[in-house]
């Protein structure tokens, strides 16, 4: 992976996807999918420059300081059923990720499963509620916030831009939302039995949690509406 450093995050995706042995998404969708996700990602930076905040005089300082905000919680361990971290180790190979790298553990937010640096944290009656194509799409989700690194970046985002009121229009606050539409796409796209799961975890958590505010994440039936355009692209 060193020799990708330098490699740029659309181009690093498509290259962690097409070299996995389980890839099998359809190019011109890929490309598709890559191009809404430029287009979503130069919005927002148009929205960073209209409050006098530049891609370039962002990123320098985030770089200075990555490490600082790369730093893993400490959180207890969890025992999962081994079908459940079957799923997590597949998923990581189908991305990329060497499983020795990537800590497992516990949580107690609603969140059935989330990222910190280093880590994946479970809430694990929550994660356990959601069906098998849909834990494997979640899993797939949350790998892509680690190829990203988007939980250090959002993280310097939110204590480096002062945008005042939080609200959807607030610059960080699309940022955020384009790393969530960033995270489905990516996972999503890599093959059908992903882009099915996307479908099976949105429509559970409409069935358990309804629709969402649209601040920081997509709203959910929006995110229903892209996994099933996904599905029949693919």
């Amino acid at each position: 992976m060193d020799g990708l450093k330098h490699i740029s995050p659309i181009l690093l995706g498509i290259f962690l996807s097409i070299s996995s042995p389980s890839f099998s998404a359809n190019y011109d969708a890929i490309n598709h999918y890559n191009e809404k996700l430029l287009a979503e990602e130069n919005q927002c930076w148009q929205q960073f420059e209209k409050i006098g905040i530049y891609q370039d005089s962002l990123l320098a300082p985030y770089f200075k300081e990555a490490q600082r905000y790369q730093t893993n919680f400490d959180f207890p361990k969890v025992d999962l059923p081994q079908e459940t971290l079957t799923l997590f180790y597949r998923a990581m190979s189908d991305f990329g990720i060497n499983p020795r790298s990537i800590s497992i553990v516990g949580s107690e937010t609603d969140s059935p499963l989330g990222t910190r640096s280093f880590s994946l944290f479970v809430n694990k009656e929550v994660f356990l509620r959601f069906s098998a194509p849909a834990q494997l799409f979640l899993i797939a989700h949350e790998i892509q916030h680690i190829i990203y690194k988007d939980n250090s970046f959002c993280h310097f985002l939110e204590n480096t831009v002062k945008n005042g009121k939080i609200n959807a229009d607030a610059p960080v606050c699309a940022y955020l939302r384009f790393t969530e539409l960033r995270a489905d796409i990516k996972a999503a796209t890599f093959s059908r039995e992903y882009a099915q799961g996307y479908v099976a975890f949105i429509q559970e958590m409409i069935a358990s949690r309804g629709d969402t505010n649209g601040i920081t994440h997509p709203k959910n039936s929006d995110r229903l509406n892209l996994a099933r355009e996904i599905l029949a692209a693919i």
